[in-house]
């Protein structure tokens, strides 16, 4: 009762009851705050030797007063509540509510008025202390002046700064049409410093890390992502030294790095990493293969390379929804997997291929099918989401890709001259080489960006760079001397990110299905080609063969194009598994099947030396 009537007295509504009261809790806090009283006391007293401090003291015991008066006061009204409580009868009853109603008019009447001057006096405490502070300004030297001001300044230009540099994208994503307020939770090792960035994951379990600080004068760095990339290349060269000395090609062994490190989750941050490894990998193989390429030697093979793939794609995908026909599969979807098993690996088959073989009959065309298929990748890529819609929409996408190739192609046809006297400038001096390198790398990415502009694949894009500058021959040269070593380095780090999909588990599991799959695939693919290039294309058998064989195994780039589909809803979790199974079988597989038709190779170079000779003895005749 006299608790509640004090809470009312000083005009709060009373939120507790006796039965929420801890007083142990509250002892403790009254001695802890007591020490916390006292010890600051004392520092100002030892400080107060010119008086400065006289008011702030004088306030600290007026509060050290006060606040033993409330607790006697609590402590009387506290013994007289239980004395009424343990009341026996009325008159002991009247006798406690008489001793009450004393300490009210008495001691609470007291407290009242304690606090009413208290109040009155912390009011003039802050005027004279605001009086203090102002006289202290109005006496600073004129140097500590200056360098307020200056600090004045500099943190104006600061906070300018800051405020172009940060932009609020939480409020900026609200106004965005779609979006949605995700619970997420901060997970942070103990082990981790303020430096190292935690990671944030959702309801769906995805994992996020922090890409710019709120904070733009915090340093934070990103240390598993570095450890990331310790450990791709620690085990790169442990598994291609292996390799090498079992004489295996050093494309198994960087597989078997991202095998041994992807499904063991020793990968921390798996996006970033396959994102710079595939991204620069591919970037700069495409562009190797376009410095290669020859217009007037591919030219031969244009057509066969053009219509060729079409007919290839065509058969496959008819195929595949003759096939799902058979077993109530839907159009789209046989259509899907279709497209992922006509894309052949372009990384690869540049990896078991010999630069001499590129420039024989059946390298030629068999690069031709694969830029070909780079050309075509890009529009499936496109078209992938288009058949989860309408016709309309589809067709609408093909138009819209085609013109966009032919709008990119012109681009590149004005922008090469300026590029390639750039080029040229950097060739001509030794010294030049680190510019040479960074001028090229700089070059293709620029090409990329404008691909990427124009809706094209980052794979052809890579191809057109490098095909404006195939025709410069000393260019050429240079440029592969001087960025091979950085081509051969992502090359490693983009097949080593191709064996993280790659799960041990799964091909044990399913071993049987993904071989008998995987040999289908390799005859199917293998077998149509021969079939097309000796029949259609009137090659002789040995170079059809050897094109069937070269084209036999399934496109990295099937990984995206299958996650697009399932993204899409056009493919079911156990299609794609068994496309990324099958798919990395054949890749592993591919080099194997090349070693066992390349003595045709030495077949096909004796025709065409034979033929060679006849034309330039008929050319002699005539």
């Amino acid at each position: 009762m006299i608790l509640v009537l004090i809470l009312q007295i000083l005009g709060q509504t009373p939120k507790w009851t006796l039965d929420s009261v801890n007083l142990d809790k509250i002892i403790n806090q009254r001695q802890h705050l007591d020490d916390l009283l006292d010890m600051r006391l004392e520092n100002l007293r030892q400080k107060n030797q010119q008086g400065n401090f006289t008011a702030m003291i004088e306030r600290i015991e007026q509060r050290q007063s006060r606040l033993d008066l409330l607790e006697d006061v609590l402590s009387h009204s506290l013994h007289l509540f239980t004395q009424i409580l343990t009341a026996k009868d009325i008159e002991t009853l009247d006798q406690s509510m008489d001793k009450e109603s004393q300490l009210i008019i008495d001691q609470f009447q007291q407290l009242v008025l304690k606090a009413k001057n208290d109040k009155i006096a912390t009011g003039e405490n802050k005027k004279m202390e605001e009086k203090q502070k102002q006289k202290d300004k109005e006496d600073v030297e004129p140097i500590q002046k200056i360098v307020d001001g200056v600090m004045k300044d500099v943190a104006e230009k600061a906070d300018t700064l800051e405020t172009s540099l940060k932009d609020d994208k939480f409020k900026q994503g609200q106004k965005n049409e779609g979006t949605t307020i995700e619970t997420v939770i901060k997970v942070k090792d103990k082990e981790q410093k303020n430096t190292t960035q935690p990671v944030l994951v959702d309801s769906e379990n995805n994992q996020y890390v922090l890409s710019k600080p709120g904070d733009i004068t915090k340093y934070v760095e990103d240390s598993k992502l570095l450890n990331d990339f310790l450990l791709m290349f620690l085990f790169i060269f442990i598994s291609s030294f292996l390799a090498h000395f079992l004489r295996l090609p050093s494309f198994f062994g960087y597989l078997c790095a991202g095998i041994l490190l992807g499904p063991g989750g020793y990968i921390a941050n798996e996006i970033q990493v396959e994102t710079i490894s595939k991204g620069l990998g591919v970037i700069l193989i495409m562009f190797f293969l376009g410095l290669e390429f020859n217009l007037t030697k591919l030219y031969k093979v244009l057509g066969v390379s053009f219509f060729g793939s079409l007919v290839l794609l065509i058969i496959t995908i008819g195929s595949f929804i003759l096939l799902g026909q058979q077993y109530n599969r839907s159009f789209q979807e046989m259509t899907a997997i279709g497209s992922c098993i006509f894309l052949s690996s372009t990384a690869v088959v540049l990896h078991f291929l010999n630069p001499q073989d590129i420039e024989k009959s059946f390298g030629r065309t068999i690069v031709g099918i694969l830029v070909t298929q780079d050309v075509l990748l890009g529009f499936l890529l496109v078209m992938m989401p288009a058949l989860a819609q309408s016709s309309e929409t589809a067709l609408a996408t093909a138009f819209d890709l085609l013109s966009g190739l032919g709008l990119f192609l012109l681009t590149c046809v004005f922008i090469r001259f300026p590029c390639l006297a750039i080029l040229k400038w950097l060739t001509q001096d030794p010294k030049r080489s680190v510019l040479l390198l960074l001028g090229s790398v700089a070059y293709c990415l620029m090409i990329v960006q404008i691909g990427a502009y124009f809706k094209q694949s980052m794979e052809l894009a890579c191809f057109v760079a490098g095909a404006l500058v195939a025709p410069r021959t000393q260019i050429v040269e240079s440029i592969v001397h001087t960025v091979t070593p950085l081509k051969e380095v992502f090359g490693a780090l983009f097949f080593a990110s191709l064996g993280l999909h790659i799960y041990p588990t799964f091909l044990l599991n399913e071993g049987l299905l993904l071989l008998s799959l995987t040999f289908a695939v390799i005859i199917f693919k293998a077998g149509l080609c021969v079939l097309v290039m000796f029949g259609m294309f009137k090659h002789t058998l040995p170079n059809a063969i050897l094109v069937g064989v070269g084209l036999a195994q399934i496109s990295e780039f099937t990984f995206v194009l299958a996650s697009s589909a399932k993204s899409s809803n056009i493919i079911g979790r156990e299609a794609f598994y068994l496309l990324i199974g099958v798919t990395s079988l054949s890749m592993l597989l591919s080099p194997l099947f090349w070693s066992l038709v390349s003595p045709l190779t030495r077949v096909q170079q004796k025709r065409e030396s034979v033929d060679e000779m006849l034309l330039s003895f008929n050319e002699k005749s005539v």
